[in-house]
């Protein structure tokens, strides 16, 4: 239907247009929503996250801040050795180096990839919670580290940083032990 035939048309038939065309755009978000909703959101296994994914999606069991994930959280990372923001005290140090906070859902995610491996790991793992930071601190450790947020990961060798990029689960094991 062209311009100049919605000219001719009486007020009636425009309203008419209208409604039809309402109709028409309202079932069709109508049809939206429930195809997204009927979509499985679930997420995958911790297993099988990328890094990347792993900045886009959290494990489920990881979304709130629950007494069971704080439990999980504290029980893993109690077996870490706590240190403060200041990383001089690391460069005589071998080992690992997590910086997180239990109040991250990708830090609590973060953690079953440590948790996985950590069984295999034979040298200590260093734990930086920067909740226990001022903004300040951050701000210097981050700098010091080339971070811009947590969870992270490192190999320490003598003052060296060695930052935590792989894939897979299967990187994460090969990057625990080979270095």
């Amino acid at each position: 239907m062209t311009i100049y035939m919605l000219a001719k048309l009486s007020k009636e038939e425009k309203q008419e247009k209208k409604w039809f065309l309402f109709g028409y755009l309202f079932i069709l978000i109508l049809c939206s929503v429930f195809a997204y909703a009927k979509y499985d959101h679930s997420m995958v296994p911790v297993e099988s996250f990328t890094n990347q994914q792993m900045l886009i999606n959290v494990d489920k069991r990881d979304l709130e801040l629950t007494k069971e994930n704080k439990r999980f959280y504290k029980k893993h990372t109690e077996k870490f050795t706590n240190i403060s923001s200041d990383l001089s005290n690391l460069n005589k140090k071998t080992g690992y180096l997590y910086v997180g906070r239990i109040t991250c859902e990708f830090c609590r995610s973060f953690i079953r990839y440590t948790a996985y491996t950590n069984q295999k790991i034979d040298q200590p793992i260093f734990y930086i919670d920067t909740e226990m930071l001022t903004f300040q601190e951050k701000q210097i450790m981050y700098a010091k580290l080339k971070i811009s947020g947590v969870p992270s990961f490192f190999k320490i060798e003598k003052g060296s940083y060695t930052r935590f990029q792989g894939n897979t689960i299967a990187d994460f094991n090969y990057f625990v032990q080979a270095n």
